[in-house]
């Protein structure tokens, strides 16, 4: 019996990125470029949960990044910040209590 694509991939993965270059490697749902804004070592982590016609998608770093970053054709996106959270998206200030909607397709950058 051959297995799908879907159910041949873990519900659950876990990346752990030292290298900003390299955040989009092993994510088919978003392109991403990131460029780190400060000269410490680099630690990011990334959880990805797949669930039946849905995936969230988790990041966290050690320090201050810009990215771009574009949903895939076909998927919608919602983005939420963590209590710590400052910054900008598309030039906009954040605050915890916001969460974005973005459309398929949507270029987002992030600093």
């Amino acid at each position: 019996m051959e297995r799908s694509p879907d159910l041949a991939r873990p519900a659950v993965t876990v990346v752990e990125i030292s290298d900003p270059t390299i955040a989009n490697q092993g994510i088919e749902l978003i392109d991403q470029d990131a460029v780190q804004l400060t000269s410490s070592p680099f630690r990011a982590k990334r959880v990805v949960v797949r669930l039946e016609g849905a995936a969230v998608v988790y990041h966290s770093t050690n320090q201050r990044i810009r990215t771009r970053t574009k949903t895939e054709q076909g998927l919608l996106a919602y983005v939420t910040f963590s209590p710590q959270a400052k910054g900008t998206v598309n030039g906009v200030h954040i605050c915890p209590e916001q969460m974005l909607a973005v459309e398929p397709g949507t270029e987002v950058g992030f600093a």
